[in-house]
């Protein structure tokens, strides 16, 4: 039934609603509870990988096994919190270098898809808050986060209109344009107010 969804990238928000139901109980678990569920998820997440199920839905649109990534944000504010002040800005761009370049470079690295996947998010989980720490009072940072929300929910209704004109080789950047001007439209007149 996925597939008749209009905004296709909607099915993250039926994950979110029930990471915020579960939240409440999940902020008062000790780490070691939040990593016993972080690890079952990945363990989860792997079994399914090594039974041959399909990646599409099991390992991204199944609840128990996208818990790991908000249970990952969890623990990796607990740290921030705990050594928040310690942080410098240079250990920000190191870590945003060394995600940048994990990024980069998961094609060549010499494991499964889903390791090479599981190694990206663990980089990003434990570089996000150096990175925060570095961009966390920049006004460009600010206006990108604004625009996020926006800039999930319209492409896939922008990309449907464009296709109604011939662009040719150019369609993925009116894609990109006209998205962007969307989301600033629907952030300045929706969601500010």
């Amino acid at each position: 039934a996925h597939h008749l969804l209009f905004l296709s990238q909607g099915w993250s928000v039926a994950v979110e609603l029930w990471f915020y139901l579960c939240a409440p109980f999940l902020a008062q678990r000790s780490w070691k509870t939040l990593f016993a569920m972080f690890t079952a998820s990945i363990g989860l997440r792997v079994g399914f990988a090594y039974m041959g199920l399909p990646q599409d839905p099991w390992n991204y649109r199944f609840f128990p096994t996208e818990i790991n990534l908000f249970v990952a944000g969890m623990l990796v504010n607990r740290i921030y919190l705990y050594f928040r002040g310690k942080f410098r800005n240079v250990d920000g761009w190191a870590a945003l270098t060394i995600l940048l370049s994990s990024i980069v470079f998961a094609n060549f690295i010499p494991f499964t898809e889903v390791a090479t996947d599981i190694l990206v998010l663990a980089i990003t989980a434990i570089s996000l808050p150096f990175i925060f720490s570095l961009t966390k009072n920049n006004r460009w940072d600010r206006a990108i986060g604004d625009l996020s929300y926006p800039l999930y929910l319209c492409p896939t209704v922008v990309t449907i209109a464009v296709r109604e004109f011939d662009f040719g080789a150019q369609e993925g950047l009116v894609v990109v344009a006209l998205s962007l001007i969307v989301s600033v439209a629907i952030y300045r007149l929706v969601e500010s107010p």
